[in-house]
């Protein structure tokens, strides 16, 4: 029997060593010689017939000093692999992954190798062969949490330099994921060691991989509510009155989350009651299952065209850590579209947040015409059980155009608690029987009635 060894090259890894040929030559060339050729290493030749299958099955020994040429399997081929590396690489993470935050991954790579590695080098990303959508919407970093200057989704041959044997480095990457879902995370390094092999030293690039399914979810809900003055829900805003939006952010993530502060973009549409926005969700910190909203006082001018965006509404944010070098990311979310409707009038009301039986409460009916023709408008007060009061119980009167006029009477209370105010009817002569309903959702229904002290009733008494 003849071995034959050889120490392959660096280029022959991840080839193929094939048998094209095998020649045995019996005899000797000066006196009698007799070459056999097989090629393939023998292949088919050596392969047994059908009938022969049932008894290779059965076990055999080989005879001392023999070949028992029937336990000899013909291999033609077979693949240069590299080397094993002896290298362990661990990644350390607090999943799941809230969607569009700065996602902090520590990795660590420790030499076993008995003699130092050279050239060491990291690659981290996205591991190939995924959904189309997740190399677009994964982004990852190194060092820095910056991500919003990195859109790459892998980061190849990053240099680690040298490692000695059991000496272990660490590197920080991050990761940001802008669409929900799981994805694949490889974590690849590449080093050169030197090898001694039949007393020949050769230099062997070796590769350790190590991977981890990472799952995306988002951190909270947000819905928008609009609502009138008097906090009723509606779909559809009146022309140049105000109105309420009502952002509710409601955590669904298992990590608390901590926002900053909110912003509002308004579109040219829509501007604020107070030109001003202040955020109410300063450093608010939200738990899994809490919620936190905020109320924004909003007027929309009447316009030709419907619908019409609101804007955008973008909250600052990040889940809660001891790591302070994790910025705050933004998540902006587009707010409805709404339908803004002309109303040629608008009446407001001006009442003390509350009043005491039997003592003057003084309200004030502001009508306001916003229409460029004059309108005649009558007025009508109803009776109540509950209220005596001073002032036009009918009445009749012109508006100009873009003005104002103004109703006022005293409501006298009779009986303590939450009590309706005297209902007003609006008819506008030009509109007949089209304003009445929408100025009652305009106004407050109610008002809250305190009674009168004991002290203050004896003292009336007395008088």
């Amino acid at each position: 029997m003849y071995m034959f060894t050889f120490l392959p090259v660096q280029e022959d890894v991840g080839k193929q060593l094939k048998i094209m040929s095998v020649d045995l030559e019996l005899g000797s060339e000066a006196s009698r010689c007799a070459i056999l050729h097989w090629t393939d290493g023998g292949g088919d030749a050596l392969s047994p017939p059908e009938s022969l299958k049932t008894i290779e099955a059965m076990p055999k020994e080989a005879v001392d000093g023999n070949i028992e040429w029937d336990l000899v399997k013909v291999c033609a081929v077979t693949d240069i692999k590299p080397r094993v590396s002896c290298m362990d690489v661990t990644i350390q993470h607090d999943p799941p992954v809230l969607v569009n935050e700065v996602y902090a991954v520590k990795l660590g790579i420790t030499c076993n190798e008995k003699s130092t590695i050279k050239n060491v080098s990291l690659s981290f990303g996205l591991k190939e062969g995924q959904e189309s959508g997740f190399e677009i919407s994964t982004h990852v970093g190194l060092d820095k949490p910056d991500s919003d200057r990195n859109t790459v989704s892998r980061l190849s041959d990053i240099d680690i330099g040298t490692i000695e044997p059991s000496q272990q480095c660490t590197r920080n990457v991050f990761l940001k994921c802008l669409q929900p879902g799981t994805r694949t995370i490889s974590a690849k390094v590449k080093y050169h060691v030197d090898v001694t092999v039949d007393h020949q030293v050769i230099s062997c690039v070796c590769f350790k991989e190590e991977t981890v399914t990472l799952q995306a979810v988002s951190p909270f809900e947000v819905s928008v509510k609009m609502a009138s003055m008097k906090f009723d829900m509606i779909e559809t805003l009146h022309g140049d009155e105000p109105f309420l939006v009502m952002p509710e952010i409601q955590s669904v993530s298992v990590w608390p989350v901590v926002i900053e502060k909110s912003e509002l973009g308004l579109s040219a549409y829509v501007k604020m009651v107070d030109d001003t926005f202040q955020s109410q969700l300063n450093e608010v910190l939200l738990k899994k299952g809490e919620v936190a909203g905020e109320c924004i006082c909003l007027v929309a001018p009447p316009v030709i065209q419907n619908p019409v965006a609101l804007g955008t509404y973008t909250l600052y944010w990040k889940r809660q850590s001891t790591d302070q070098s994790l910025p705050f990311v933004k998540t902006t979310l587009t707010l409805p579209l709404v339908t803004v409707e002309h109303i040629p009038l608008f009446v407001d009301l001006d009442v003390p947040a509350f009043g005491t039986v039997r003592s003057a409460l003084p309200v004030t009916y502001t009508v306001y015409n916003r229409t460029g023709y004059v309108q005649e408008i009558e007025i009508t007060m109803d009776s109540s059980d509950v209220f005596m009061f001073s002032g036009n119980k009918q009445l009749h009167f012109r508006i100009l155009p873009n003005s104002k006029y103004k109703l006022t009477y005293n409501l006298f209370p009779l009986i303590p608690g939450s009590v309706p105010l005297p209902r007003l009817h609006l008819n506008m002569l030009r509109y007949p029987g089209t304003m009445d309903e929408i100025v009652h959702k305009m106004l407050p229904s109610h008002v809250f009635v305190m009674p009168k002290g004991t002290s203050e009733q004896q003292e009336g008494i007395i008088v």
